[in-house]
């Protein structure tokens, strides 16, 4: 990703992988529609244990890796963040205007970071756009709420040892590569602090 780079003064690697289902695959647990459609499937265990298994091996190969970080948008935001509390493989997440309404996500989180099950010293950047919450889906509409209480939860975890919530001008689909761009740059300039 261009923009990452001219935004970073320091090598990395950056692997993307395409989901074709996000509804299904990238859902950490069942749960209702929310508009007219299909349920939300609660396959991320299986796309997370595919990105452990598969992906990253063949991305990485025989290269000595220092951190790992999971960066996603909407729903694979979701699934960035709440990989944080499946495994340690990841120094960190980039959660862009990340799905934080999915049903009990803030209760999940919080659980966990109450249990320790989130990597020690993580790094967490959160985005979001200042128009999001302005939605006439009822539940879309708490995502402003959630994302604060997730980035307070966060802030204050001893595990954590930084995280940043960027509030940006617009909606949910504006400006979506550059604020990718801006979340990978926070995680790398992390590691070079």
């Amino acid at each position: 990703m261009r923009q990452a780079a001219q935004l970073v003064d320091a090598p990395f690697n950056l692997v993307a992988f395409e989901v074709e289902d996000w509804n299904n695959l990238l859902t950490p647990w069942p749960a209702p529609a929310i508009r007219k459609g299909a349920d939300f499937g609660g396959h991320g265990g299986d796309t997370l244990q595919q990105l452990l298994e598969k992906i990253i091996p063949a991305a990485e190969g025989e290269r000595t890796v220092n951190q790992r970080f999971i960066c996603g948008y909407s729903l694979s935001g979701l699934f960035a963040l709440w990989s944080l509390t499946q495994t340690d493989a990841f120094a960190g997440a980039a959660s862009i205007s990340g799905s934080l309404w999915y049903r009990d996500f803030p209760r999940l989180l919080k659980k966990s970071l109450k249990a320790g099950a989130f990597p020690a010293d993580a790094q967490v950047y959160l985005s979001l756009g200042d128009a999001e919450a302005r939605t006439k889906n009822a539940v879309m509409a708490t995502v402003e709420k959630a994302t604060n209480e997730v980035a307070e939860m966060l802030s204050s975890n001893p595990l954590v040892s930084r995280c940043t919530l960027e509030m940006n001008e617009g909606g949910h689909f504006d400006n979506a590569t550059q604020r990718i761009a801006t979340g990978i740059s926070w995680l790398l300039e992390g590691t070079h602090e």
